[in-house]
């Protein structure tokens, strides 16, 4: 029996990440796919601080994607995983829940649009999906494209210029 894919987006805001997941999974109902972001508005209210239920989120966004993965699903992990730092936070929250390397594969997915291009597109978004060139700069200086060696279970790196 083939192990479910875990697609890993990586790319800053801006790059195109949700876009390119619409335009490559957007029918596929075999596909599940999870965005950190859509966990993080629905729980977020008028007036309250981006990150102010940052533990909630990424404690449900890891539990939808272990879930996922459990039921033999492949599952998109949407959200920036700028380094291997975030990337291994993400696979050790998954061991946590009982998913460990040899029950999935990963195929990361990066996003490598130039930096003044999503500076650019972030600049059209409104509200709370609108991060700021600063942010995206600082973002940018910690950014490390996702290496085949980064962990024993990935089975590509898909590099997409957008």
């Amino acid at each position: 029996m083939n192990k479910p894919i875990l697609y890993i987006m990586t790319g800053l805001p801006g790059s195109g990440k949700s876009q390119f997941i619409k335009r490559i999974f957007g029918e596929n109902l075999d596909v599940a796919i999870y965005s950190r972001d859509e966990i993080r508005f629905s729980m977020i209210k008028d007036g309250e601080d981006y990150f102010s239920h940052e533990e909630e989120v990424y404690k449900t966004f890891v539990h939808c994607l272990a879930f996922s993965l459990t039921k033999g699903w492949d599952t998109v992990a949407d959200a920036t995983h700028l380094n291997h730092y975030s990337r291994s936070k993400l696979t050790r929250a998954l061991y946590k829940e009982g998913i460990s390397f040899d029950k999935y594969e990963i195929v990361f997915i990066y996003l490598n649009t130039p930096t003044d291009e999503c500076i650019k597109r972030d600049k059209e978004r409104v509200g709370r999906a609108h991060v700021g060139a600063e942010i995206i700069n600082q973002m940018d200086n910690s950014f490390v494209p996702p290496s085949k060696d980064e962990f024993p279970n990935v089975k590509g790196i898909w590099i997409i210029n957008e």
